[in-house]
């Protein structure tokens, strides 16, 4: 049994205007992300002028260390583990 790969049927653009943005949010495994591109125009050739990525994490973890106050350092672990951090996404 072999996997057949799908083909590509139509090509997204490799260069926006000047001026010109975009933005997609989406469902992620810990919130909405969101994604925002803003476009160059021909001087910039494939490169965008601005991108910006916002991970559900990116808020989540600056809000985890207010709950922690008040509380022990024992109980920091059992905090932490109820935001189900994914620390990777942070870094976006």
């Amino acid at each position: 049994m072999s996997l057949e790969i799908p083909k590509i049927l139509a090509k997204s653009p490799s260069r926006a205007p000047e001026g010109t943005s975009g933005s997609h949010h989406f469902e992620d495994s810990r919130g909405e992300s969101m994604f925002y591109l803003a476009g160059g125009g021909e001087g910039r050739g494939k490169m965008p002028y601005r991108v910006s990525i916002r991970s559900p994490m990116f808020i989540t973890i600056p809000y985890a260390s207010k709950c922690m106050i008040g509380y022990k350092v024992a109980d920091i672990p059992a905090i932490m583990g109820s935001f189900d951090p994914c620390i990777g996404e942070t870094d976006r």
